[in-house]
């Protein structure tokens, strides 16, 4: 679908900052990358046997579509937690999880101590839970309070909860998804799609009301390549969900690109490598790695 003509994929590396051909199976694959640990079993793969499952539902969903079939309702819902699972199963979501969880503890936790050492009333509140708990108030004054909230500290997000959380938002997007208005975008001659390890990518951020837009927010644009030849774009949601084929302008599929390459996390893909030198000269991937993706006031 992306392949060149020797079935290999050409790959630009952000980390490494080079291009590599390689084939389909040694990019963006990391072995157990689902594997979790459950109450009584330990090292489980059920995830990774659940997700094998939908992409094998999703093969010929795909080539229906492709085709110019129509699909019925079980399909689009089928195709939808596809799309959902391309969303947020990746590595760029996983650190956006860890990332707003962790800045998230330090927000309440610095937040708390702070006010518990600046309010009377909260520190009287303290010190008399302490007294509940431990039968003794609490040693703390409020000035090591107001100390204790400057300080820094160090919080791990269990692997387990991460997947929980990718697995969670997916289950709630997918059927959201299969019930909007559907595009299958053609490239124009002489151009191509591209692919990255985050797939799908949001058009239109800077027309939301809000910070960031997701791909359920009113009036988000989702695109999601197929193949090197279409391009799935998903509209709002819809009464009567539509799937329509239409040629894609040149200067769409541009901006297509490059949004897709913005979005990476570490793969840039492509079948053609002068395609894909273009796309990174343009975007200028190759000089930046993105550290910051939530922001929490």
């Amino acid at each position: 679908m992306f392949l060149n003509a020797d079935s290999e994929l050409e790959v630009f590396d952000r980390y490494a900052k080079r291009y590599m051909t390689k084939p389909p199976g040694a990019i963006a694959f990391a072995r157990d990358y689902y594997t979790v640990d459950l109450e009584d079993e330990k090292d489980s793969a059920e995830l990774e046997k659940a997700f094998g499952k939908i992409e094998t539902i999703a093969k010929p969903i795909f080539d229906k579509i492709a085709t110019g079939a129509s699909l019925t309702r079980a399909e689009r819902q089928d195709f939808g937690m596809f799309i959902a699972l391309q969303n947020f199963r990746v590595p760029d979501a996983e650190k956006g999880i860890v990332e707003g969880t962790q800045k998230m503890y330090k927000a309440v936790r610095q937040r708390m101590m702070s006010m518990t050492g600046t309010h009377p009333e909260a520190f009287a509140a303290s010190q008399k839970k302490a007294g509940e708990l431990f039968g003794y108030p609490s040693p703390l004054t409020p000035e090591d309070w107001i100390r204790a909230a400057g300080e820094e500290v160090e919080v791990d997000v269990p692997k387990e909860y991460v997947r929980r959380i990718m697995l969670d938002v997916a289950l709630e997007s997918g059927p959201q998804l299969a019930d909007m208005d559907w595009e299958v975008l053609h490239a124009p001659k002489g151009t191509a799609f591209i692919l990255s390890d985050s797939p799908c990518v949001i058009l239109n951020q800077g027309d939301s009301p809000f910070r960031s837009m997701g791909i359920l927010s009113p009036g988000a644009l989702k695109a999601m390549p197929l193949s090197k030849e279409s391009c799935l774009l998903i509209r709002d949601r819809s009464i009567m969900p539509t799937l329509v084929h239409k040629n894609c302008p040149r200067k769409l599929a541009r901006f297509i690109n490059n949004l897709i390459a913005l979005n990476s996390d570490k793969y840039v893909l492509s079948h053609n490598k002068a395609l894909l030198q273009r796309i990174v000269m343009t975007t200028k991937v190759d000089q930046y790695i993105r550290t910051q993706r939530v922001q929490v006031n």
